[in-house]
């Protein structure tokens, strides 16, 4: 069932209080990872579109492909999330034994 359903990641449990998993290291690299990724993408594609009304010079857009490039790796670090712990069955298990 944990493989079927969304729930939030930290619970609250009337006898237990707030219960959330322990993450490892593969799963919280791809969250970061998302992160830098959206940020570079994202402050290149802002330029490139500014770059539409202003002058923009060839080594500044060389620098810019680096940002893409650089958005692009981070990009693919977040299939790291396929590698982790969360995606086997029964992870949640342990942490939310009886969950609705």
């Amino acid at each position: 069932q944990d493989q079927t359903v969304c729930l939030g990641y930290t619970r609250y449990f009337t006898d237990r209080g707030y219960v959330t998993p322990k993450f490892d290291t593969k799963f919280n690299t791809a969250k970061a990872s998302a992160i830098v990724a959206n940020v570079f993408g994202g402050i290149a594609f802002f330029i490139l579109w500014m770059a539409s009304c202003c002058p923009i010079s060839q080594s500044r857009l060389r620098g810019l492909s680096c940002h893409f490039f650089i958005a692009t790796l981070f990009q693919g670090l977040t299939l790291l999330i396929f590698r982790s712990d969360i995606c086997k069955a029964g992870f949640f298990a342990a942490y939310f034994p009886y969950s609705d």
